[in-house]
């Protein structure tokens, strides 16, 4: 098995690999430092746009003007500015990133290496989550008896697995690994989603299946039904060993409406603990009535916090909090209600991007993907506050050019 990588597709896996790994300061800076490259050693051209680029770039306006104007007037702090003006700017570099590596040019019209490049990456980051996890686990100090020290030990898990599992099931033909191997992948990948016990991984998983087109293809619908199968047979190995961590990912997903739900008037301390999430949402919603009119319709710009008083410590060192686990209220708080319609637009936008794209498989993993964001940006903060979400925009960038130029359509727009 030969894979003929060309030095683009190395750094692929290098900027994947850091965006689970590492900080949002350093994908930032690589990530700027590699388009400066490009465009001014390179002599590269980048696309200043992104698709529903009136949206996100009408957000970016406000957040800077607003947060400078609160900055000044000492509402919000340089330091909050700057960590939220970075986690927005991430999803235009990553989409910027994807189109240097879509080019022709740099990839030789080899677009089927970009998944294999995905895949490879996939493969070295399960790899060293399955082992760091099973070391911690013969390591262990305190006994794992729920989801809370299961976390603690193993942490949260990547993304870019469930995107390689999908691309194994559903891009086979175009990844020129051996059987067997794409067998092991699979393997190991379904390891990697499950020790996680992650309720938004199989979300993800499950909303990119179901956009797949699968049911035209027979072949397709073995490949979900092994899967399934796998994942069930895993679930109940884990359950022969960790009873009492299946029961409690049971127990969390049919109660995950509960969880998110914030319509208690009042909360006790053991309310508060139980559905923490759900006292981000209630406490963010006091903040946004008691801000004026015209913060409720514009949000307070990049640096706005919602201060949490004594039950801060839950989930930070500080007495406040710069996002919440809803991304769409930290965007309410942020961008206020018209920043929130803008949010939703974008996506929305991002979805009817698919309807450039030449190829059907290609065009229904972008819809999948929108979908994606736009679903679970109510539970884990969304491309504008998340570095792992933001490489989403980095799929969309190589999986709309990798068969060619863009229709003459999306170009005039």
């Amino acid at each position: 098995m030969v894979i003929n990588f060309s030095k683009y597709n190395w750094i692929l896996i290098l900027i994947l690999s850091s965006s689970e790994l590492f900080s949002k300061e350093t994908n930032l800076f690589l990530l700027l430092f590699i388009l400066l490259y490009y465009v001014l050693v390179r002599g590269g051209r980048l696309p200043i746009s992104i698709p529903g680029a009136k949206y996100y770039f009408t957000l970016l306006i406000v957040g800077l003007f607003i947060g400078i104007v609160n900055v000044i007037i000492n509402e919000n702090t340089v330091f909050n500015f700057v960590k939220h003006f970075i986690y927005y700017l991430l999803p235009l570099f990553f989409w910027q990133f994807g189109y240097i590596l879509s080019n022709k040019e740099n990839l030789s019209c080899k677009p089927k290496n970009i998944k294999e490049s995905i895949v490879i990456t996939a493969f070295l980051l399960s790899s060293y989550d399955l082992i760091g996890s099973i070391i911690s686990f013969l390591s262990r100090t305190k006994e794992i008896v729920d989801l809370y020290s299961l976390r603690s030990e193993f942490g949260r898990g990547s993304y870019v697995p469930i995107i390689a599992l999908y691309l194994v099931l559903f891009y086979s033909r175009e990844i020129k690994l051996s059987k067997n191997f794409k067998r092991f992948l699979v393997l190991l990948f379904t390891i990697s989603i499950l020790i996680h016990f992650s309720r938004t991984h199989f979300i993800i998983l499950l909303i990119l299946v179901f956009f797949s087109g699968f049911e035209k293809n027979m072949k397709n619908i073995k490949k979900i039904i092994f899967a399934g199968t796998l994942i069930l047979a895993g679930v109940g190995v884990l359950y022969l060993y960790f009873p009492n961590l299946v029961i409690d990912f049971y127990n969390k997903t049919s109660q995950s409406m509960t969880e998110i739900t914030f319509s208690k008037s009042s909360w006790s301390h053991k309310d508060i603990i139980w559905n923490w999430r759900g006292y981000e949402m209630y406490s963010a919603l006091n903040h946004f009535k008691s801000s004026s009119f015209f913060e409720q319709i514009l949000g307070g710009g990049f640096g706005t916090v919602l201060y949490m008083g004594e039950y801060a410590y839950l989930v930070s060192d500080l007495p406040y909090l710069l996002f919440l686990h809803n991304g769409y209220f930290t965007t309410l708080l942020v961008f206020g209600v018209s920043g929130v319609i803008l949010f939703v637009l974008w996506v929305l936008s991002l979805f009817g991007y698919s309807k450039y794209i030449n190829n059907t498989q290609d065009s229904n993993f972008i819809k999948g993907l929108a979908v994606v964001i736009l679903f679970t940006t109510y539970f884990v903060n969304g491309p504008l506050f998340s570095v792992s979400q933001a490489t989403f925009l980095l799929y969309f960038a190589l999986f709309s050019n990798n068969h060619g130029e863009l229709d003459e359509d999306f170009k005039k727009n």
